[in-house]
Order: C-alpha cells, then structure tokens, then sequence
C-alpha cells in the first residue's frame, strides 16, 4: 500500500524524514505546516511550486484541538477552552495563527505561489482542482477532475487506508480510543463547540489582525452548498 506520508512527505517531520524528501525522484510532492519564513532559501530561487492551504481559523483551532488529543507524543489533556485561550495567546505549534497565514498569503500573487482555502475547495472541488491543475501546468480532463474531486472527497479519503492515517494508531503515533485523524471536515462546526464569550474573543482577535489586509474567511456554509463534506 502506498501511504500519503511517504509520497509526499513532511519536510519538519522524523517520520519518514527528510532523507526520504532527498531520495525522491522530481518532481517531488513535499508537505509542510512551516510558515513562509522557515521554508528553505533556495525555494526561491528554484523552479518549486507552492500551493498553500489555509482554514478558518475558528474551524482550525477546533480541529486542532481534536488533533493535539489524537497523538500520543502531544497527548493533551486540557479542556476545549483552554485550548481556545492558547491558540488566541500563539501557545500553539506553528503559532502565531496569523503571521502565517499572512506571510503566504502577501505573496499569492506570485508566479509560484497559490493560495487556497479549505472552504473553497469543499464548496466548489471541480473548479479549484482546475485551477490547482492549470497552476501546475498539468493537462487533465473532465473525467479526470471528476474522479480526482470523487477520490478527495471527505468520504473517500476517509475509508482509504492509504490516506486516512489510521495505520497511525498500529504504529503508535496515535491513541486508538482518542477519535479518528479525519474527524469531520464541516465548515462551521466551531458553533457546535464555542461559548458567546469565546467567539467574541475569536472575532475581537481576527479584527485586529486583519485590519490591515483584504483577507477574508468563510465561518459557514450551507450543507448543499459543500460538495465533498
């Protein structure tokens, strides 16, 4: 089986490590959390193509939290709103929440650079997949965007062994009783979990760090309107 780890690889990551990003034949796929900033120098001076993909951040810090309680070398063991209080304060990995977003996203106008968001891809997979497709000056069909859309979707990915990462909890990297690595995939399922205090926080926190910049997020989708969810 071929796993999604190993075919595209994390650059920060031990597992399977950066040797196995070396090894790798181009083009190459290589994942990354790191922000702009900490990505090597030579991607700029490269012919390397970026897509980065970001989410709301009350659906992320949600998701987050759920994932911090998943892996047994995290294993958090605090509450939903403490964590909500952390990911505001930048007491998260790969914090601050906004300097990363931002640092991509300033640059998005540049030739090797795309910028995605999560809430897009479920509302609309066919046409991001054929922007994805066109930025990566790879030639596909209608057939094959549908089958790419249809083998992506929440759905599929989650019974798919090779991408669902539920091989993690075998290998121990994640706790058997602590939920599932694709858990949801919703837009808007913060509003299942936050108090009225804690989205004021939320939204004081997003209004200050995006008062200088024209970057806007989705908090919510109507279910007919998400495709692959």
């Amino acid at each position: 089986m071929r796993l999604l780890e190993t075919e595209g690889p994390y650059l920060e990551y031990p597992y399977p490590g950066i040797k196995s990003v070396a090894a790798k034949p181009g083009p190459r796929l290589i994942k990354t959390h790191l922000p702009l900033a900490l990505l090597p120098p030579s991607f700029d001076n490269s012919n390397a193509k970026l897509i980065y993909i970001t989410r709301n951040p009350r659906d992320a810090a949600v998701s987050y939290f759920h994932f911090m309680k998943l892996l047994t070398a995290c294993s958090y063991q605090g509450s939903l709103s403490t964590f909500f209080k952390m990911f505001l304060s930048d007491m998260v990995m790969y914090s601050p929440f906004f300097d990363h977003v931002l640092g991509y996203w300033k640059r998005r106008e540049e030739s090797n650079i795309m910028f995605v968001k999560y809430e897009d891809l479920l509302k609309d997979p066919v046409n991001i997949i054929k922007k994805i497709a066109e930025f990566l000056e790879v030639e596909v069909c209608d057939v094959d965007v549908e089958h790419i859309a249809h083998s992506t979707s929440f759905k599929s990915m989650s019974a798919n062994a090779s991408v669902n990462y539920e091989h993690w909890k075998d290998l121990g990297f994640a706790h058997k009783d602590k939920g599932k690595f694709l858990r949801k995939g919703k837009v808007g399922d913060w509003q299942n979990h936050m108090t009225e205090a804690e989205v004021a926080a939320f939204e004081e926190w997003e209004k200050r760090h995006l008062a200088n910049s024209d970057l806007t997020f989705t908090f919510t989708l109507p279910e007919a309107e998400t495709d692959v969810a």
